[in-house]
């Protein structure tokens, strides 16, 4: 979606709708596992996070540095935020530090990758969106560990077996 808005394709508008769908989604998940409370604090923080790229994208495609720096700027506030909220959820099992270094380097690792798309260094930019995804599977790894830790203790323990299973009852020895 961000090399769409710097390139100003017509399929920008559906990508965008994708990305919002997404958010969407993972709030939902977030309200499984937290409640909605935390659904609609990851949502706005999330929301945030994708429009503040989207905006510097468009400084990029505008060439206008004032709205890129801008940009970076909010940024980094989202990266303490961001990163605290999900320490909080977590119950401090990665950390806000580690957390907000990572969401450092996942963006600047997108802003460069654009900045690379905007310079027509298609290569460069493959190659930023190759190393971005890649790396965001460890840190999506421990998040999704940190989280089944967190609401695993939530969970009743037991099975069918030791009769607390929803259809013990119900069922015959036939």
């Amino acid at each position: 979606t961000m090399r769409s808005t710097v390139a100003d394709t017509a399929d920008q508008p559906s990508l965008a709708d994708g990305v919002n769908g997404n958010t969407q989604d993972l709030a939902g998940a977030i309200d499984a596992l937290f409640g909605a409370a935390a659904a609609k604090g990851f949502q706005e923080h999330w929301a945030n996070h994708v429009d503040e790229l989207m905006a510097y994208a468009r400084g990029v495609a505008e060439k206008d540095t004032s709205a890129e720096e801008q940009s970076r700027r909010t940024l980094q506030g989202f990266e303490q935020t961001f990163a605290t909220f999900l320490d909080d959820a977590t119950e401090h099992r990665l950390g806000q530090p580690a957390l907000a270094q990572a969401f450092v380097m996942h963006d600047r690792m997108l802003l460069a990758e654009i900045d690379a798309y905007g310079a027509k260094d298609y290569a460069q930019a493959h190659d930023l969106s190759y190393q971005t995804y890649d790396t965001m599977f460890t840190v999506s790894g421990q998040l999704s560990d940190a989280i089944g830790a967190t609401v695993a203790k939530r969970l009743p323990t037991g099975g069918s077996a030791t009769g607390g299973g929803g259809m013990a009852g119900h069922v015959s020895d036939h």
